[in-house]
């Protein structure tokens, strides 16, 4: 594990969600839980956090950020993966476990789709910024 610390920016656009408490207790918990999420996760934990049911949970969270909590983590994990890759030497393997995916495949799958490359790539293009 790597003792650099890390900011998550805000990667999805919040609705207004100063009226809804439970979204905003939600989302900070997230924000401020991150480092659990390297096990599994599922809907029904977060639910239960929030003391409602996980239907009302998503489509709550769904109106207030245009995402499913799934697609919100997934975003989460792999900015912290893209922090890694350009901040240290970790494999991607390391890496693919250490931001909470169960498969590398998945994290290889769920990189590319919002990165556009893979996280070899990834480090790949950050390393020739670097020597520019």
């Amino acid at each position: 594990m790597t003792s650099m610390r890390w900011k998550r920016q805000a990667i999805v656009p919040v609705k207004d969600v100063s009226r809804n408490r439970i979204m905003l207790h939600i989302l900070n918990w997230l924000e401020r839980s991150f480092n659990q999420y390297k096990q599994k996760l599922e809907l029904q934990d977060i639910a239960d956090h929030a003391g409602v049911s996980a239907y009302y949970l998503e489509r709550q969270f769904k109106q207030a950020t245009s995402e499913t909590p799934r697609s919100y983590l997934e975003k989460i994990r792999i900015d912290k993966a893209a922090h890694l890759l350009k901040n240290t030497d970790q494999t991607n393997l390391e890496i693919c476990y250490e931001v909470g995916f169960q498969t590398p495949s998945n994290f290889y799958k769920v990189f590319r789709r919002l990165r556009n490359c893979s996280p070899s790539e990834y480090r790949a293009l950050i390393r020739e910024e670097k020597q520019h």
